[in-house]
């Protein structure tokens, strides 16, 4: 699959590929050069708006997300109804703090360190009708240390998944958690 960007405001087109069968995490930090990481006033009063849930869509899947997470600041989020998702993360010199997303009953994505940020995509597949197992899938867009960790509260089965620092990693695990 072909991706192409273009820079609304220099005109300027980056073009990506990603050939079919693969998982691949990129992060092309030069695309654009650009002001060195800084957010724009617009930038900045978006990821206000996703911080206070305030952004257009946000606050339907925050509300549903409250009650599959025992505490905001420890990173779960409640996938399928029966995985608990929980992801820390560590970044040298800076405070990182998983924040989870509920986007669909068994999709959800991580921000660390800015609600107009992702960082991290999950999601969990029921797999059983095809070899009795659940299937748990991550795709990376940050190279920051992290680590994943899926319960299944019904069975109490757990599986980890580690990301080292410097490393952009996507997996597909068709075999994460054997189905009950």
């Amino acid at each position: 699959m072909w991706e192409c960007l273009t820079d609304t405001q220099t005109g300027q087109v980056r073009q990506y590929v990603n050939l079919q069968g693969s998982l691949a995490s990129f992060a092309d930090t030069g695309a654009f050069g650009g002001a060195g990481g800084s957010l724009t006033a617009d930038e900045e009063a978006l990821a206000a708006e996703f911080e206070t849930g305030t952004a257009d869509g946000l606050a339907a899947s925050t509300d549903a997300l409250t009650a599959c997470i025992a505490d905001p600041g420890t990173g779960r989020l409640c996938l399928s109804d029966r995985f608990d998702v929980s992801v820390s993360c560590s970044a040298p010199g800076r405070t990182c703090t998983p924040t989870p997303v509920k986007l669909t009953s068994d999709t959800g994505y991580f921000w660390f360190f800015n609600g107009a940020n992702i960082e991290l995509m999950t999601k969990v597949v029921d797999g059983r009708g095809l070899n009795g197992k659940f299937w748990f899938f991550y795709g990376a867009l940050s190279d920051v240390q992290y680590q994943i960790q899926v319960k299944d509260r019904v069975t109490g089965n757990t599986k980890t998944y580690t990301n080292p620092q410097g490393q952009l990693s996507s997996v597909a695990d068709t075999n994460a958690l054997p189905g009950n």
